[in-house]
């Protein structure tokens, strides 16, 4: 997994690089390594969503001196983690393969090709995308970005 991790984070310093080694690889091995970037970017948010109410619960019980009844905090905090969890789920499996076929418009591509780039220029939401949700508008931008360049630098592949 920190190899992965690794690569995908190479890919946001140098996207020329990063392109390179994904079109050398296969369709199952990109998707793969998408999967696996997914649930762990799900499994940081939920965790952050869940941290981030028990801290401000324990912020108004210590210093406000709000009573807090922890039991039901905690069922609540797990409970929106998981909703956090499977939506990160839901919107990288499902909405991604949507914009794949929407995309089919702009990019003149293969279907597999479109889904190892697209899949890759994600990986800015994947990786900042939990801090905070007001970011990703931006995120995304930049993932588009990544998207566009990597098929103006497939085209220079062919050369």
């Amino acid at each position: 997994m920190k190899k992965i991790l690794l690569e995908w984070f190479s890919l946001l310093t140098h996207p020329q690089k990063g392109f390179v080694r994904v079109k050398k690889k296969t369709l199952e091995s990109v998707l793969g390594e998408y999967m696996k970037v997914l649930l762990l970017a799900g499994f940081v948010a939920g965790l952050t969503v869940c941290v981030s109410y028990l801290v401000r619960a324990a912020y108004f019980s210590l210093v406000r001196g709000v009573d807090i009844e922890y039991l039901r905090l905690v069922n609540y905090a797990l409970g929106m983690a998981a909703g956090t969890f499977f939506f990160w789920l839901f919107a990288g499996t499902v909405l991604f393969f949507v914009a794949v076929l929407i995309f089919r418009v702009f990019i003149p591509a293969s279907l597999s090709d479109r889904v190892k780039f697209m899949s890759v220029s994600t990986a800015p939401v994947l990786f900042f995308g939990w801090i905070t949700p007001s970011i990703v508008p931006v995120l995304l931008v930049w993932s588009m970005v990544l998207l566009f360049g990597s098929f103006s630098a497939r085209s220079n592949f062919r050369q």
